[in-house]
């Protein structure tokens, strides 16, 4: 019976549970970092709604129910599927095998689940959860990563406080910086998920990049900066940071700028995590969908910040958000978030009609008490004379938008695509103007809805535009 156990748990491959006895792999002893602790309001409520006690001593095949729950939890977030469907189909004292066997063919284990196996209509007894209400996500509403400082492991934190979900911004950072913020929030027990930049460079070529570089100087020189002379490409250290989700996973992982390869989606997937995708038309969705992506983030043009678009040298044509959600809903069958422009409830209940499960923000958050946003930043969102937002390559070589200013009226006429080799290009020039309070100088990212900023704690704005 033990070699048996062994081989269940190891195709649930969850912790190695294979290497410890049967009777102490109830869940509430699982070890640290287990399901259990990762999902505790999932596990909590599935074990009450089937009247499992995690202390139980009443054998071995019990138990082993109770890991399959945990692991069920964890794959209902990737499919939709009702657990009991195939859980309430085992008897309480039923042998292993019949528990094995039952549950690897409704999906359970690491094999991806039949599109017949997943259920759309709603049955008296359990409605139909996306992969955030499976995370106790109550609020339709959830904060957006916001790279190169914005996001704060407060914000993620006050966020899932409010009943929402946050998401750490790992772009520009290392590593270990990334692992220490996932250690903060993870510490505090809230649901959560970490944003990671795809690879998807833009090459630019020496001469191309140096003409610039030789134009952006120039406003350089008052800060006594010498700017990079060569492109610097990287991949923003993409391999180490999916390995470090993939040894120590979170709730949700999302991507933009690029699809990952299937064989990145399938290592997240295959640790639990639920994988989003940032999309920007019906031929990006219906890529991400082919590849096997969980979950759709539909970014539509008026948001603030980098496109996430696959194509930055040719941006898809701007649609309403709205109509976009709609042309989406319509082509594939995941669940998604829409964002772009959403600045009060009205915005958000548009989205939601048009068939989102839940809205984005990030720019209505810029001002938030959490934020992490330059002091420039956040006076420059609140100063009436900046009422345009415009989409620029001006400061990164990758289209994004912000408010209009100085910088992007001097330069965008003559500024190459080309990313990263840009943003490393002005980033020095960014900061320096950023801590002497010359807002012309600075990428002062926003969307359309960038009036709606506010001073005020993220869970009140979160829980504001939930209505």
């Amino acid at each position: 019976m033990m070699s048996f156990f062994r081989c269940v748990a190891d195709d649930f491959d969850d912790q190695h549970l294979g290497s410890r006895s049967v009777t102490s792999c109830g869940i509430q002893v699982l070890p640290s970092g287990s399901w259990t602790n990762r999902y505790p309001s999932a596990t909590t409520t599935f074990a009450s709604e089937h009247q499992l006690n995690a202390s139980t001593s009443e054998g071995a095949p019990r138990r082993l129910l109770h890991v399959c729950a945990v692991r069920a939890v964890a794959q209902k977030s990737r499919f939709g599927l009702w657990v009991p469907e195939w859980f309430s189909g085992c008897s309480e004292n039923a042998d292993l095998g019949e528990v094995h066997s039952r549950a690897f063919r409704m999906g359970a284990c690491t094999g991806r689940v039949p599109r017949s196996t997943i259920r759309t209509e709603k049955r008296e007894e359990h409605t139909m959860t996306t992969p955030l209400t499976d995370l106790g996500v109550r609020l339709p509403v959830i904060a957006a990563p916001m790279a190169g400082g914005a996001t704060t492991t407060a914000m993620v934190i006050a966020a899932a406080g409010a009943g929402s979900l946050g998401l750490l911004a790992a772009g520009y950072k290392t590593p270990d910086a990334l692992e220490a913020e996932i250690a903060t929030v993870r510490a505090a027990s809230v649901p959560f998920g970490v944003n990671v930049f795809a690879p998807n460079p833009v090459p630019i070529d020496a001469d191309t990049y140096r003409r610039y570089a030789e134009l952006v100087q120039a406003e350089a020189d008052r800060y006594g900066l010498t700017l990079p002379a060569n492109p610097i490409d990287d991949d923003d250290a993409f391999d180490a940071k999916v390995e470090l989700l993939r040894a120590d996973p979170v709730p949700v992982v999302s991507f933009t700028f690029g699809l990952p390869g299937t064989d990145v989606i399938r290592a997240l997937q295959k640790v639990g995590t639920t994988v989003v995708q940032t999309v920007t038309s019906v031929p990006e969705a219906e890529a991400a969908a082919a590849a096997g992506i969980d979950m759709l983030a539909v970014q539509a043009a008026v948001a603030g910040g980098h496109s996430g678009t696959f194509s930055p040298d040719r941006m898809p044509a701007p649609v309403p958000l709205p109509d976009l959600v709609s042309q989406v809903v319509r082509k594939v069958r995941l669940p998604l978030i829409a964002a772009g422009g959403l600045g009060t409830v009205e915005d958000v209940r548009t989205v939601l009609n048009a068939g989102a499960a839940a809205a984005a923000v990030g720019t209505v958050l810029l001002r938030a008490e959490e934020s992490g946003a330059s002091a420039t930043h956040k006076a420059a969102l609140a100063d009436p004379s900046r009422t345009e937002t415009v989409l620029t390559r001006a400061f990164t070589g990758r289209p994004a938008r912000g408010l209009r200013n100085r910088f992007i009226d001097r330069f965008e006429g003559s500024a190459p695509l080309g990313y990263p080799a840009i943003h490393h290009l002005t980033s020095p020039l960014r900061k320096a103007a950023a801590a002497a309070g010359e807002a012309d100088l600075v990428h002062l990212w926003a969307g359309t809805g960038h009036r709606h900023a506010a001073e005020k704690p993220t869970a009140t704005i979160l829980a504001g535009l939930a209505g």
